[in-house]
């Protein structure tokens, strides 16, 4: 995953997905178990990054960043 605009604590806590496969998901799940233990496992808990992104609560990609600042 890049880093270059965002932390990795911020993307965990999005629930934001960043297309970055298997590794990644694995990643981001470590990620909010360190900061936030069980905030994002608690039963009922669903969780939709689909959702969250087109509903434009994600941080942007370092890709998204470059397009807006070449508009």
């Amino acid at each position: 995953m890049h880093m270059i605009s965002h932390g990795q604590d911020m993307v965990a806590f999005s629930c934001c997905v960043f297309d970055g496969g298997k590794q990644e998901r694995e990643d981001m799940i470590a990620a909010r178990e360190r900061g936030w233990k069980g905030k994002f496992t608690k039963p009922g808990r669903v969780i939709r990054p689909g959702a969250i992104r087109i509903n434009g609560k994600c941080p942007l990609t370092p890709l998204e960043v470059n397009v807006c600042l070449k508009l």
